[in-house]
């Protein structure tokens, strides 16, 4: 079997029609397994792209995993998400802090948001949020290994060697990609 051809989009920030046309044209092309979105798929607001996906005047041309960014999740994809209903075809939500095996064989290990330090203690509840707890990440050492680590933050120490200035990464003792063996982060 041939080694899956994973697409990745940085963040969409809520133009959905324009990446998911561009995304389209590109699949016709390339046969992608599927997408990966590592940052905000939505916006800030409830838009008319949010209305003409969730009413399927958007199409996902193939299999798409995003999970939360530096933004909450809308209103209406938060109900969705809460229900464990589709969102449309094609679009899958893999939670803040998962472990997921995709249909195309693919181990994704995903914490989306990022570190909320004032929280002392134990795992997040909300998946729609854009923070994530110490313990959060810390639990998803059970995972042992995965083919794409997909975090919101970046690792500590990534930019080291370089003059280009960075926000903050994970602590080394919280940091997903020091506790998990994994091909792609």
């Amino acid at each position: 079997m041939a080694a899956p051809k994973v697409l990745i989009l940085g963040g969409v920030n809520g133009q959905l029609k324009a990446a998911f046309g561009k995304i389209a044209a590109l699949q016709t092309k390339n046969n992608f397994s599927l997408l990966l979105i590592t940052g905000n798929l939505f916006g800030e607001d409830d838009d008319d792209d949010v209305t003409a996906l969730l009413n399927g005047e958007i199409s996902v041309a193939l299999p798409t995993y995003f999970t939360v960014g530096t933004t909450a999740l809308p209103p209406r994809i938060c109900q969705k998400v809460e229900a464990d209903e589709e969102i449309c075809e094609n679009l899958h939500f893999l939670g803040k802090r998962s472990v997921t095996k995709t249909s195309e064989g693919v181990r994704i290990v995903a914490l989306g948001g990022v570190l909320d330090e004032t929280i002392v203690a134990g795992l997040s509840t909300e998946q729609h949020l854009p923070l994530h707890t110490a313990q959060d990440a810390t639990s998803l050492k059970g995972a042992q290994s995965a083919d794409i680590l997909l975090t919101t933050m970046w690792p500590q120490g990534i930019m080291k060697g370089t003059k280009v200035p960075l926000g903050t990464g994970h602590a080394p003792d919280e940091d997903p990609g020091r506790l998990l063996r994994f091909a792609q982060h």
